[in-house]
């Protein structure tokens, strides 16, 4: 014997569809214009605190366009380094980077092995993008006016990207079966052109 739905049963399961429908889209939204920020040309400055393999580090980060200048000023309390500006300017030099300190000048190769692959000379928001674990987010998360977007299998390797209401990046972390083990945080964001000064 067939049972048929009501309207009202059939009413509400398309509306169910709809809602659903338009969340993902809004969910692929967020991803998409954050995304379009990341990988922009336009420029950013901004402070970033790391946490890693890699050690401790706080710093200063300008890059001009996509690449064409790239300053970064390691800040005390950072691992090492503290007081270093380390500039990539390839109108000048495209196999090295300038590294200056209180005490001395150098010029680094691209290919040494800690500056190879970088963001002493790859724009920093652009390689975050290259690095998630996955190219679309497998969860997208709602935490008051912020937004987790989660990439990755989270009993394996995952990356949990926050973004503000504005789409920008607050910070990202990688966590290896559910342990941080490396994080990201970013503050004074400021979109656009940049003036890089070289003392």
């Amino acid at each position: 014997m067939k049972t048929s739905r009501s309207p009202r049963t059939l009413g509400m399961l398309a509306l169910m569809w709809v809602l659903l429908a338009l969340a993902a889209a809004a969910q692929e939204a967020v991803w998409k214009s954050t995304r379009s920020k990341l990988i922009s040309t336009d420029g950013y400055s901004v402070k970033c605190d790391y946490a890693g393999p890699e050690g401790k580090y706080q710093f200063y980060y300008d890059v001009e366009g996509n690449g064409s200048k790239i300053l970064t000023e390691v800040l005390a309390g950072s691992s090492r380094g503290g007081g270093a500006k380390i500039l990539y300017d390839p109108a000048t030099d495209k196999e090295n980077v300038k590294l200056k300190t209180d005490m001395f000048s150098v010029r680094r190769s691209l290919e040494a092995r800690d500056i190879k692959g970088s963001m002493l000379y790859l724009p920093l928001f652009k390689q975050l993008v290259e690095e998630l674990v996955e190219p679309q987010p497998r969860e997208i998360v709602r935490v008051g006016d912020h937004t987790l977007l989660m990439f990755g299998d989270k009993a394996k390797t995952q990356d949990i990207l926050e973004v503000n209401a504005s789409g920008d990046p607050v910070n990202v972390r990688r966590l290896e079966k559910g342990k941080e083990v490396k994080r990201m945080t970013f503050t004074e964001l400021v979109w656009g052109p940049t003036a890089i000064n070289w003392p």
